[in-house]
């Protein structure tokens, strides 16, 4: 069992209840891990340093062409998971002609190959489908592997902005901090 905490919109420097709600989470759930979604590098740092608990997984928007290096190294680093949400980018990612053409090679589908693409980065990914037939062709991507040039080509694709909201950008977190 998971708890998640869903994103951590302080402004820098600001202070911060999420960090306090978390530490109780972690006192009243410690039979179950805790997650937390969004998280940047620096409100890891703050919120394993305040409560001295770290948090099992952070969910974070991870594809091809968002695949935020940083904040995934910062994970690995510190012993959390990453789970991508949004694997496969909306589509845009399964469109890209490096994506499709190790599809062809492969003779799988270009979702496969994004998917397998992650799972080689060591990124956990549930994408989301209602479709029998693309359940069943998401988790069929074990029969197969991507070598090194592959995988840095589709790397290549990532582009530092994200699909959604830029959780970095002051504007974007002022107004996520306001909603209630």
């Amino acid at each position: 069992k998971i708890v998640f905490l869903h994103g951590n919109y302080a402004p820098p420097g600001a202070s911060d209840d999420n960090n306090q709600l978390m530490i109780t989470m972690f006192d009243k759930f410690s039979e179950r891990h805790i997650g937390v979604s969004n998280f940047l590098p620096q409100h890891l740092r703050a919120l394993i340093e305040d409560s001295g608990e770290t948090p099992a997984v952070n969910q974070i928007e991870v594809h091809p062409r968002f695949n935020q290096p940083g904040n995934r190294a910062f994970c690995a680093a510190n012993g959390v998971a990453v789970e991508a949400y949004s694997p496969l980018g909306h589509g845009k990612d399964i469109e890209s002609e490096p994506v499709v053409a190790a599809a062809k090679a492969h003779d799988v589908t270009p979702a496969q190959v994004v998917l397998r693409w992650l799972i080689q980065r060591g990124v956990v990914c549930i994408p989301k489908s209602v479709h029998a037939e693309r359940i069943a062709e998401n988790f069929d991507v074990f029969g197969f592997a991507l070598d090194a040039e592959d995988m840095a080509v589709i790397a290549s694709l990532d582009r530092p902005e994200s699909s959604f909201l830029d959780h970095r950008d002051p504007e974007t977190v002022e107004w996520l901090s306001n909603l209630h």
